[in-house]
């Protein structure tokens, strides 16, 4: 995989009427995004839907309806997948006012149902309440494959799959606030 900094793909400007954000402090450490050598076709997961009680199902994964598709791979046990969860779903309307309507999928990869049906019942704050889950096994491996990969890899972790559906960025590890404007970039100027 080639390594991409989307913070030199562009300077973001602010819209008209919308006063500019002040930048976060960088604590990342090199480039936000690692960027397939060839970039590959991603179908939608091999998964199921689970609900936390009273939860209503979320729509269907649409990979490469023309939009892009943020797929955040995650775990009930995962302390820095369920910090990250209020952070995401706040840039995914960011991201909307500054002109990407992205499908947000938050994929378990978790082992344990029962330990990911206990997290989405509780209902806490910033926390999904329904979720796609992807079960160990050969076809989360192969899956997984066409990323990159492991079956199990350390978590968290984000695909970034283009509008005609390549698989076009992976972030590895938690995002942190910093990593706003260069996301923002790298949407902005993907690779070719």
């Amino acid at each position: 995989m080639v390594v991409r900094d989307a913070a030199a793909a562009a300077a973001v400007a602010p819209e008209a009427g919308r006063p500019p954000t002040p930048p976060a402090a960088p604590t990342r450490t090199g480039p936000l995004c690692e960027v397939p050598d060839e970039p590959r076709r991603i179908e939608p997961p091999p998964s199921q839907t689970v609900l936390g009680q009273g939860a209503e199902p979320p729509p269907p994964i649409a990979i490469g309806a023309s939009r892009w598709t943020w797929l955040n791979l995650w775990a009930a046990w995962c302390v820095p997948c369920k910090e990250e969860m209020p952070l995401i779903a706040t840039w995914k309307a960011r991201l909307a006012a500054d002109g990407f309507d992205v499908d947000l999928v938050f994929l378990s990869l978790d082992d344990d149902e029962r330990q990911l049906r206990q997290l989405l019942d509780r209902a806490t704050p910033g926390l999904p309440r329904a979720t796609a889950w992807m079960p160990g096994g050969t076809p989360r491996t192969r899956w997984m494959k066409t990323l990159g990969l492991r079956e199990n890899p350390a978590l968290p972790v984000q695909v970034l799959v283009g509008p005609s559906g390549q698989h076009a960025c992976t972030i590895r590890g938690a995002l942190e606030p910093g990593d706003y404007d260069r996301l923002l970039a790298f949407l902005r100027s993907p690779p070719r």
